[in-house]
């Protein structure tokens, strides 16, 4: 310091040219220190940007695989943009979003730099911020999915049952896809009543059933016809003389037999939608009648889920008069169906809906409520958008991971 006052006491030239030249390369040592910590702080807030945007392409690509890379690009880069507002000086000269179909990547490249302040009295006027993010798609976690399909005879029309085939084995096909996942799947076809299989004759939970019993069962009395408990006092009425879908499917991690399953649907009889979501939460517990899920406890230990997907295409046509479902009481059915929806999500089953070529505005609403979240509700009309609910479906059970 001593040697710098003598300088500025100097009135000598050659002292102040001596001074100035020392002066220059400590105020850019300066210059550099300050912004170069704007910029190392900066790169913080443009990376945290730059993964919250690639997060939210992928999750969208994952809800709907329709969306093009303008699309995904153009929502990446509104998330990009709201993160980095407060920085002014940032300039991004290229914004790449990517897709890798083999590698299941996302990836985003960002170009760009950082106005400097105190460096540009010295010609350096940006310093670089080049970023990447990438993000994969990984495999779902444990995870039972129980499909509560409509059988009704509704569903010969239009090649309907065809097309919910095809639709629900491609999403069986995609759950299965990663070698590393843990699925179960079961199947529940449904319609005026449903199917237990008859070789469950004789079982604790099942009534007596009559000589020659097919398999198709009633409703036990209200509130027992919408819940899952109680079954040694309350035991599910075998019915005799009525029609009703193929047998359900307990959970399984067999691809085949579920397939086989699907494949195997046959469409008969009239709509009665509660019965379709209570048999699949019955499916999903680890309780008689069907004991394939795991406790709600152990599924919690391994950061699991269990999933309803519950598809109909048309309103109730029938209510219960117990054991039997012959009323026409459509308002009942609704009612009794709204009432297994919410208890159903109360045990955080998630539940996806699907309106498939449904017209009417009342099941409509009704289903929509009984998703999760709006989200979980699909209203499909035709053969290709059902495939594309389920191909929707299917990505959103996926799990995401940032790798860069």
């Amino acid at each position: 310091m001593a040697a710098i006052s003598n300088f500025i006491r100097s009135r000598s030239g050659n002292s102040a040219a001596i001074f100035a030249l020392m002066m220059t390369p400590l105020l850019f040592a300066g210059g550099m220190a300050f912004d170069f910590a704007r910029a190392a702080q900066a790169r913080s807030v443009i990376q945290e940007a730059a993964d919250a945007a690639i997060l939210r392409a992928a999750r969208l690509r994952t809800q709907d695989p329709s969306l093009d890379d303008a699309a995904l690009a153009a929502a990446a880069r509104r998330i990009f943009d709201a993160g980095v507002k407060t920085l002014d000086d940032l300039v991004i000269d290229a914004f790449a979003l990517a897709y890798d179909d083999e590698t299941e990547a996302f990836t985003l490249n960002l170009e760009g730099d950082i106005e400097t302040q105190l460096m540009a009295a010295v010609g350096v006027r940006t310093i670089d911020i080049d970023t990447l993010s990438e993000v994969k798609l990984g495999a779902p976690a444990y995870m039972e999915v129980a499909l509560a399909l409509d059988n009704t005879g509704s569903m010969n029309e239009n090649g309907k049952i065809a097309s919910l085939r095809t639709s629900a084995s491609a999403l069986v096909e995609s759950l299965f896809a990663n070698p590393e996942a843990e699925v179960k799947v079961g199947l529940v076809p449904f319609a005026q009543y449903v199917n237990v299989g008859a070789t469950n004759a004789g079982e604790s939970w099942l009534g007596a059933a009559p000589a020659g019993w097919t398999g198709c069962v009633g409703s036990r009395n209200y509130p027992a016809n919408v819940e899952d408990a109680d079954y040694a006092v309350n035991r599910v009425p075998a019915v005799d003389g009525v029609d009703c879908p193929d047998a359900i499917l307990p959970l399984t991690d067999d691809k085949g037999k579920i397939l086989a399953a699907i494949s195997g649907m046959n469409a008969i009889g009239w709509t009665y939608i509660a019965e379709g979501a209570t048999w699949g939460w019955r499916v999903l517990s680890d309780q008689a009648p069907f004991t394939g899920g795991l406790s709600y406890a152990d599924l919690k230990k391994r950061g699991g889920k269990k999933v309803l997907i519950l598809l109909t295409d048309g309103m109730n046509t029938k209510a219960p008069t117990y054991p039997l479902h012959d009323s026409a009481d459509t308002t009942l059915a609704d009612t009794l169906t709204a009432r297994v929806c919410e208890d159903v999500k109360k045990k955080e089953i998630t539940v996806y809906t699907i309106a498939f070529d449904v017209t009417d505005s009342g099941v409509r609403s009704l289903l929509e409520d009984c998703g999760t979240t709006p989200g979980h509700y699909f209203a499909p009309d035709n053969s290709s958008e059902l495939a594309a609910a389920f191909a929707e479906i299917a990505a959103s059970l996926r799990t995401l991971s940032l790798t860069r």
